[in-house]
């Protein structure tokens, strides 16, 4: 089943997307992923599906809240909340893809600190892309430079607007 919700955003959010130029097997990741489903065998497998199961929804509601209110700051936390419980609960599922070291890197990079809310992979996750919500959009325009051009990524701004 599928839920859609319009979500009226209460304040502009700076996002950075960039491509992190290094490599994933996407359907080496969906495979193992698929592993957990139509019935988990085992407590990997069970924590897959409660991580893209009752543990994503919470994030979402929380997420949507976010946005409808204009924390980015709260929305940054939850990105953050996001990607550890993909790192815990999902990521042993498909090691080999999912230790994600170059995305790791640059979430932990101290030089992008300063200037976001929030860090997370995106989509099945791996070494593919990165999304970060920056704190205004001074800050969106330096990160975009130093991940262009300090980490030789490619790296793209992008605004959800008020309203």
């Amino acid at each position: 089943m599928i839920n859609i919700r319009k979500l009226k955003v209460g304040k502009t959010l700076y996002w950075v997307f960039a491509d992190l130029c290094a490599g994933k097997d996407t359907r080496k990741i969906l495979s193992h992923l698929n592993r957990a489903y139509p019935f988990a065998q085992n407590e990997l497998y069970q924590n897959v599906q409660e991580a893209l199961g009752k543990d994503n929804y919470k994030i979402i509601a929380k997420a949507s809240d976010a946005i409808e209110s204009g924390d980015a700051e709260a929305l940054g936390k939850i990105m953050n909340e996001a990607q550890a419980l993909f790192d815990a609960k999902i990521a042993p599922a498909c090691p080999e893809e999912l230790t994600s070291p170059i995305l790791h890197s640059v979430m932990n990079d101290p030089n992008i600190q300063p200037y976001i809310w929030g860090v997370k992979g995106v989509g099945s996750q791996g070494d593919g892309s990165v999304q970060l919500l920056a704190r205004d959009k001074a800050c969106q325009q330096a990160l975009v430079a130093y991940l262009n051009d300090g980490r030789k990524m490619e790296a793209f701004p992008f605004e959800l607007q008020a309203g």
